[in-house]
C-alpha cells in the first residue's frame, strides 16, 4: 500500500495530509478514478465525473472529498488540453492543402 499513497502522492502534490488519513480502499478509488476517467477525457468522454459526486458515503469523508475534486480538476486538464492539441492539429491539417 505504501506503494499506492506514494503514486497518489504524485497525482496529488497539494494533498498529502489528506492522503496520510485515507484507507485503502479510498487509496484504490481514487487511483482507479484517476485511470478510467483520464482514459475517458482522452477519448472526449469524461461526463462520469459527477457520478462520483452523488453518493452520499463518499461525500462525507472530507479527506476522500478533497482529493476526489482535485483528480476530478487533473482530469478536466486533461480533456482541455487534448481538445487543444485536437483542435490546433486540425486547424492545421487545414492550413497546409489550401491551394
Amino acid at each position: 500500500m505504501p506503494k499506492h499513497r506514494g503514486l497518489l502522492n504524485k497525482y496529488l502534490p497539494y494533498h498529502h495530509a489528506e492522503v496520510r488519513t485515507l484507507s485503502p480502499g479510498e487509496i484504490i478509488l481514487l487511483l482507479a478514478m484517476h485511470d478510467v476517467e483520464g482514459l475517458r477525457a482522452a477519448s472526449g468522454l469524461p461526463s462520469s465525473l459527477v457520478l462520483y459526486f452523488t453518493n452520499s458515503s463518499i461525500n462525507s469523508r472530507t479527506e476522500l472529498s478533497a482529493c476526489m475534486e482535485s483528480m476530478a480538476d487533473k482530469v478536466r486538464e486533461v480533456k482541455t488540453s487534448i481538445t487543444t492539441y485536437s483542435y490546433t492539429v486540425y486547424r492545421l491539417s487545414q492550413t497546409q492543402f489550401r491551394i
